[in-house]
C-alpha cells in the first residue's frame, strides 16, 4: 500500500485567483462580489457630503426660482390691479356724462312733449333706477371673474396649470 494516495481534507481555502474580500460562498449570496460594481457602490463621505450639498443646491436654486415666479405673479396681480381701477375710473366717468347728456336730452323732449315737470322726473327717476339695477346685475356677474388664484398657484407651484376639475 505505499502506492496508494491518502486523501487528506482540503482546507476551506479560497482559490489563489479569488478576492479574499469576497468569499465563496455555496448559498450563492456573493451579490456583492458581482464584477458589475457601480461607482456609487463605494461612496466615500466626502462624495456623499458632495452629493448632499449639490442637492441641497439644486433645492436652493429650485425655490428661488419658485419666488421669483410669485414675485413676477404679485406685480402682474399689481399692475392688473391699477391699470383695471384707472380704466373703471376713465370708463366710470364717460359712462356718467353720456348718462347726463341722455337724461338731459330725455328731459328735454318730454318738456317739449307736453309732459310736467312732476311727471318727466318721475319718468327720469324710474329709468335710471331700472339701469341701475342692470347695472348692478351685470357687476355682480363680472365679480365672479375677479379672482387672485393664479398668484396662490404660484405660490404653491403650480404657476399656469389648470386644476382636473376644471377641464
Amino acid at each position: 500500500m505505499t502506492d496508494a494516495k491518502v486523501q487528506q481534507p482540503e482546507a476551506d481555502m479560497p482559490p489563489p485567483d479569488s478576492d479574499p474580500d469576497c468569499p465563496a460562498s455555496d448559498t450563492g449570496r456573493a451579490e456583492s462580489c458581482s464584477e458589475d460594481k457601480d461607482q456609487y457602490d463605494d461612496a466615500s463621505l466626502d462624495e456623499t457630503i458632495a452629493a448632499v450639498k449639490a442637492a441641497l443646491a439644486h433645492k436652493q436654486h429650485e425655490f428661488f426660482a419658485l419666488s421669483d415666479v410669485v414675485a413676477a405673479e404679485t406685480a402682474l396681480v399689481k399692475k392688473s390691479l391699477l391699470v383695471t381701477a384707472i380704466s373703471t375710473m376713465a370708463a366710470f366717468t364717460f359712462a356718467c356724462c353720456c348718462w347726463l347728456a341722455v337724461n338731459a336730452a330725455l328731459g328735454v323732449l318730454l318738456f317739449h312733449a307736453g309732459l310736467g315737470m312732476l311727471a318727466i322726473s318721475a319718468a327720469l327717476f324710474v329709468l335710471n333706477g331700472l339701469f341701475a339695477v342692470f347695472a348692478l346685475h351685470v357687476a355682480r356677474g363680472a365679480y365672479r371673474h375677479i379672482t387672485l388664484m393664479p398668484m396662490f398657484q404660484a405660490m404653491v407651484g403650480h404657476a399656469g396649470l389648470k386644476r382636473e376639475d376644471e377641464e
